[in-house]
């Protein structure tokens, strides 16, 4: 039995990289039924796969248990023209950097074929702008797509043979 503790242990210890987070909630709108919305949920996934909870102005709050379950609903509700909102799952969220010191007149397709030749996909580019007089910064905010080489971008230090420096992006204080 000691074994088995062992082994469970260090399965603990060693969290695989693709770790499956909880899914956000789904919220669907404008229910009248619920009765009737349970039942078409119920077709799609098991009961305890989900709970729901009853909100305010006829909105039902769905959590799911796996991911799965998660883009099963969310196929649904899109396929039925559901009023629905949610959020993004964890492991598809884009990775924001921030690139500092690289002149605001530099091409976003440029760097876009960089970061591409250097093996990260970017989703989005932005030349961030002074926030009262609206003047380009040499600051570039991008999203790169989810990653396992993510992290090594911090490691790189010049982009077009320009020094730059590359960091998370803050969050707004």
């Amino acid at each position: 039995m000691l074994t088995n503790e062992t082994n469970l242990n260090s399965a603990e210890g060693n969290p695989s990289p693709t770790r499956n987070h909880k899914p956000p909630p789904i919220f669907i709108h404008g229910v009248i039924n619920c009765g009737e919305m349970i039942n078409r949920i119920r077709n799609i996934a098991e009961d305890e796969q989900y709970t729901t909870k009853s909100l305010i102005n006829n909105v039902i709050k769905i959590n799911c248990v796996t991911p799965e379950t998660y883009r099963n609903l969310i196929k649904y509700v899109k396929e039925s023209n559901t009023y629905y909102h949610t959020y993004q799952l964890k492991e598809e969220r884009a990775y924001r950097i921030a690139i500092k010191h690289l002149h605001h007149s530099t091409d976003t397709e440029d760097i876009r074929q960089e970061l591409l030749e250097l093996g990260h996909n970017a989703r989005n580019l932005i030349n961030a702008h002074h926030r009262i007089t609206k003047e380009p910064l040499n600051l570039f905010f991008v999203d790169l797509d989810p990653a396992e080489n993510n992290k090594e971008i911090y490691k790189k230090t010049a982009l077009q043979n320009k020094i730059v420096q590359i960091e998370p992006s803050r969050a707004k204080q």
